[in-house]
């Protein structure tokens, strides 16, 4: 017993005499260290009400929300953040995007200066229609959501 005491004693006089370790002082840090701060990007409710602003943008409920109905008519559903990678459908045949989630735009990507179709604004639970006239590719996007891409290609 008195060589655990012992023992015990001497544990307790080297933990105390052992040094302290210190606390790291704060350093100045030099300002070209510091990261500089840049202009962050709209939240997507700000895109969007800078975007309903513009005239013609938000539709009119009792004219535009309604699905029109047509043999030769699709549908597409957007759920989440994605359209369909790619959808075919005939020369005349009307597409129509039902939003199923939050704001979202179907505008197609065209070159500067030419104009192509936009839905407006979409809340949720509003429809939008199209009808393709001419033959081709239509890429389409989300004005509020760019990652959000699509592509209608349209045959005889």
């Amino acid at each position: 017993m008195k060589k655990t005491l012992i023992a015990l004693l001497v544990l307790a006089l080297v933990a105390a005499c052992a040094p302290q370790q210190k606390m790291m002082e704060p350093q100045e840090v030099p300002a070209a260290a510091v990261p500089q701060e840049t202009e962050t990007p709209p939240s997507d409710i700000e895109t969007v009400h800078e975007i309903m602003k513009e005239p013609g943008v938000v539709k009119d409920e009792t004219t535009e929300t309604t699905t029109e109905t047509s043999m030769s008519g699709t549908e597409i559903s957007i759920v989440g953040f994605e359209y369909p990678a790619e959808m075919n459908v005939k020369k005349g045949d009307t597409v129509t995007w039902k939003n199923n989630h939050n704001p979202h735009t179907v505008s197609q990507k065209v070159a500067k200066g030419q104009k192509g179709f936009d839905s407006g604004v979409l809340l949720k639970d509003q429809s939008w229609s199209y009808t393709f006239s001419e033959p081709g590719t239509y890429e389409y996007y989300c004005k509020l959501h760019p990652f959000m891409k699509g592509k209608i290609v349209v045959t005889e």
